[in-house]
């Protein structure tokens, strides 16, 4: 009795990573024992994040401006974007994992079709009786159409999952994000802030910018594809010349002093 104003909390979740400012309404319905005001019932709360991009890891140097950026790692500060792409950004993180494991695909096929070529060489095509108990076949022609088949019908498995990978458009979803979290963050600008940022700028950073980080985190998994085809070709040649280990070993020291 005699209250006229009653206070709510509504918890949020704290996050290290950098986040675009987030509204949302809050609506009050089905009173019990108490009266709604007619104006009081709904209110719209945003939240405003005082992170850094992509995260505060390098708050204290990026507040410096260029000159603070100048000072921080540039490999410590992608692999915080990285972080906050596959952990913050929706649906990006199951999207990075199937991208990591089906572009192996590639380097599977290609120890395959090396695989194949060898047996063509040495089997297939050498004449020699001692090598017909090899054949997958009774025939020569028929292990020819059983490796013709063992090149092609791969060949369907990787156009299938190309498909597969345009249409989830990782790179298209993380721009989007990156686009509209930064139109956001710039429409909850103060004037003064407002008018400090050329509209140039503002539309560079939302076409090019954006454009540029979202590829830069897809050049990551392309990396990781190119590791497993080096991986596929070192052990496919250790395989069959176990003493080209030192050659091995030795053109990474070569491309280390040249750098």
């Amino acid at each position: 009795e005699n209250e006229y104003r009653q206070s709510i909390e509504i918890k949020t979740i704290s996050s290290a990573y950098w986040s675009a400012t987030m509204e949302f309404k809050v609506h009050l319905a089905d009173p019990e024992s108490c009266n709604l005001g007619h104006h009081l019932h709904s209110c719209r709360v945003k939240i405003i994040d005082t992170d850094t991009f992509p995260s505060n890891k390098y708050r204290e140097h990026l507040l410096k401006g260029e000159e603070g950026l100048e000072s921080i790692s540039a490999y410590g500060l992608f692999t915080e974007y990285f972080k906050l792409c596959f952990l913050q950004v929706p649906s990006i993180s199951w999207r990075t994992v199937m991208c990591l494991l089906f572009d192996q695909l590639k380097n599977v096929y290609r120890y395959v079709t090396l695989c194949l070529n060898i047996y063509i060489v040495d089997v297939l095509c050498n004449l020699n009786k001692d090598t017909e108990e090899q054949l997958l076949r009774p025939t020569r022609e028929g292990t020819a159409v059983v490796i013709g088949l063992l090149y092609v019908a791969p060949m369907l498995i990787l156009h299938l999952w190309d498909i597969l990978k345009a249409k989830m458009d990782l790179v298209g979803h993380l721009r989007l994000y990156l686009q509209a979290s930064l139109f956001r963050r710039y429409l909850n600008y103060s004037e003064e802030s407002r008018a400090s940022v050329p509209p140039a700028d503002m539309q560079h950073a939302l076409s090019l910018g954006c454009k540029g980080a979202a590829n830069g985190y897809m050049k990551v998994l392309h990396l990781f594809q190119k590791m497993g085809q080096l991986a596929v070709f070192t052990y496919f040649t250790l395989l069959e010349n176990p003493d080209a280990i030192y050659l091995l070993m030795g053109m990474p020291s070569l491309m280390f002093l040249f750098l």
